[in-house]
């Protein structure tokens, strides 16, 4: 009797291809024109994709602007695991040390910026898009905190506030001197010394005798 060989299927190796296409073509969609520029037809014809392979793979334009939002995250959050292993390990000479490492796993691209600022407005107008935004921004935030508080206590802080809050105050502050960096010649620096402002305005001396903080202030 003969034996039928069952070669294996590629399709999913395909349609992993195919939704990256139809994400990178949203992304650049969303930069190029923003979020009313975002059309089923559009996303399609800049993959050089039919609506078919579309709907194969999100449910709706929503869907797939979530999809581009949360694989971002995903890598965003991939690196603050890491960041946050090293913090368990090493420790920071000075504030600024601190500061730079915590800056360098936050969200540093201006273009990204602009496409979470998009999503936000669209989740405001649906309320299953703002609970997905909201968990999101709650992960980020709850990823963020650990690296942020752990690395600021190696140099002798602690926050003055609820340790949530102040996430999201270095957070606003990061984001607004990213969006303000674009024409900045140095816009590394001007995030790392926005948020190094935010930081001691809400932070304390553990310790009395802090000398670290007062050193290389960027």
């Amino acid at each position: 009797m003969s034996t039928v060989q069952v070669v294996p299927t590629r399709v999913p190796r395909r349609r992993s291809e195919t939704r990256k296409r139809l994400l990178e073509a949203t992304q650049a969609i969303l930069l190029d024109g923003g979020a009313a520029a975002v059309t089923v037809d559009s996303v399609t014809t800049r993959a050089g994709y039919t609506r078919g392979a579309f709907y194969s793979n999100f449910t709706s334009i929503d869907d797939l602007v979530f999809g581009l939002y949360g694989e971002h995250m995903a890598e965003v959050l991939d690196r603050l695991s890491t960041a946050t292993e090293r913090v368990a390990r090493d420790i920071p000479g000075t504030l600024k040390d601190a500061v730079e490492g915590v800056v360098a796993v936050m969200p540093f691209d201006v273009e990204w910026l602009r496409i979470r600022i998009n999503f936000a407005s669209q989740a405001r107008h649906d309320a299953i898009l703002a609970e997905q935004f909201v968990e999101q921004e709650q992960a980020f935030r709850g990823a963020l905190q650990p690296v942020l508080v752990r690395s600021l206590a190696q140099v002798g802080l602690e926050p003055t506030v609820d340790a949530d809050e102040f996430t999201r105050a270095v957070i606003a502050a990061h984001n607004g001197a990213l969006a303000n960096s674009v024409t900045d010649p140095d816009p590394l620096r001007l995030r790392v010394l926005v948020c190094t402002a935010v930081i001691l305005s809400l932070t304390r001396d553990m310790s009395g005798l802090n000398l670290r903080t007062t050193q290389e202030h960027p």
